[in-house]
């Protein structure tokens, strides 16, 4: 580029050179002298035929010289030209190729921008909303909702049963003969013959004992909440409120089995009634805390669960639930808070464990959330959330074999019974891996 503009400015020298030396051969040309009187001499012809030939040889000089120098001029204003020409046509191509290098890689940021935006979202909907709350609690429903007479837990159970008994005691006078025929069949496990003879009993009582009636419609109930017959059961319980509407325990119990039976509203009304007969018990502020947490109404639920807390502060399930409802608010610190205070309480409790390594997780710290997630499982092999949830940790921290055989121990798991999205959600999962 400098060679080619300095052999512009050559051209342009030379031209302004020629026009220069043409002015100056020019301006030496004899001016017209004033008249001289001279005396007429016999040489004067010869002295003007030699001035005439000398003035015209000049002349042909500098009209020779000129045309040298138009030619000069002529030859590097074309070699100009052509390097110009040439230079434009290095200019365009070089602009064509380096366009067509620039559309190629835009294109190709173009799509590695969107694939890793198409599975930067993936990522974090796996890691955050893969597995609603909802569905979580509704598979694990189970075991959520604590009935007095059932529960798994030493502490709890004793606590329970001395609740019921209580209430068992002002419900059973008189005990007769058929009362005690009753609860033997019911010892002896022969279920139906003892439904039958609490209802004889119910019957038989009903207008003369109401709160003996009400009794024994309530041992109905039990026994069909225990053969997981639980409209049977709700039926049963249904009959106890009516002939002794003040017993919060019947109602307890038919909270308990309406939530089986998922019939969520009602069974907030049936638990909100019993903290009204009786606000001192934990277990239906409690219940009603998880019933609530299942509704997405996570704010009234942890106010349900504080109350819980304030009257049985050793209960580790209640903390599990109001993390859940933290983690559900974006809460996820003071959740890991709950979750360890429900650990250290229960350090066999594998929801505690799960629940704590899903809001490790949200918070970027996945290789804790694996070591909670592995503690569950060795808890509860048989869950395969746990192990879809591990198999997510591990695909994100880019352990891809792991992550395989993790998801591949959620599919077989799930395909054992009905979880048609978590399989879905498997095989997403399973599809990145693919990828």
């Amino acid at each position: 580029m400098i060679t080619l503009f300095a052999l512009f400015l050559a051209a342009v020298f030379a031209l302004f050179n020629a026009d220069t030396i043409s002015g100056l051969l020019l301006s030496q040309q004899p001016a017209t002298q004033p008249a001289v009187q001279t005396v007429p001499s016999a040489l004067d012809p010869v002295r003007i035929e030699t001035s005439n030939e000398t003035e015209a040889l000049l002349l042909e000089l500098r009209s020779r010289q000129i045309d040298a120098r138009a030619e000069t001029v002529d030859w590097w204003l074309s070699a100009v030209a052509i390097a110009l020409g040439f230079l434009t046509l290095i200019v365009v191509a070089a602009g064509f190729i380096g366009y067509q290098v620039f559309r190629s890689i835009l294109e190709d940021a173009r799509g590695y921008r969107d694939e890793a935006q198409k599975t930067l979202v993936e990522i974090r909907e796996f890691r955050k909303g893969a597995e609603e709350v909802h569905d979580e609690i509704n598979h694990l429903r189970q075991s959520a909702v604590d009935d007095p007479r059932d529960s798994t837990n030493a502490a709890e159970y004793d606590q329970n049963i001395e609740h019921a008994a209580k209430l068992d005691t002002v419900d059973s006078q008189p005990v007769n003969q058929d009362v005690a025929e009753a609860q033997r069949l019911q010892r002896e496990g022969d279920v139906v013959g003892a439904i039958e003879k609490w209802q004889a009993i119910a019957r038989h009582q009903e207008g003369t004992d109401q709160q003996l009636a009400a009794r024994a419609w309530g041992a109905v109930g039990d026994l069909q909440a225990q053969a997981t017959e639980y409209l049977l059961a709700i039926s049963a319980y249904d009959e106890a409120v009516r002939l002794h509407p003040d017993a919060p325990q019947w109602r307890f119990s038919r909270g308990v089995a309406k939530t089986r039976q998922s019939l969520y509203q009602d069974a907030v009304e049936d638990f909100g009634e019993v903290i009204r007969l009786d606000p001192s018990i934990a277990l239906a502020h409690y219940n009603l805390g998880v019933i609530r947490t299942r509704l997405g109404y996570h704010e009234d639920a942890i106010a349900d669960l504080n109350a819980s807390l304030r009257l049985n502060p050793d209960h580790a399930r209640t903390y599990v639930f109001r993390g859940i409802c933290r983690s559900n608010l974006g809460r996820d610190e003071d959740a890991i808070s709950d979750y360890n205070t429900a650990i250290g309480m229960d350090p066999e409790y594998p929801l505690a464990r799960y629940r704590r390594g899903i809001s490790r997780s949200s918070l970027g710290r996945d290789e804790d959330a694996i070591e909670d997630f592995n503690a569950a499982i060795s808890l509860n092999p048989n869950e395969p959330r746990m192990h879809y949830r591990l198999g997510l940790s591990l695909l994100l921290l880019g352990r891809d074999t792991e992550a395989r055989e993790s998801l591949e121990k959620a599919l077989e798991l799930a395909n054992q019974d009905d979880y048609s999205d978590l399989i879905a959600r498997i095989h997403r999962a399973m599809n990145l891996l693919d990828d």
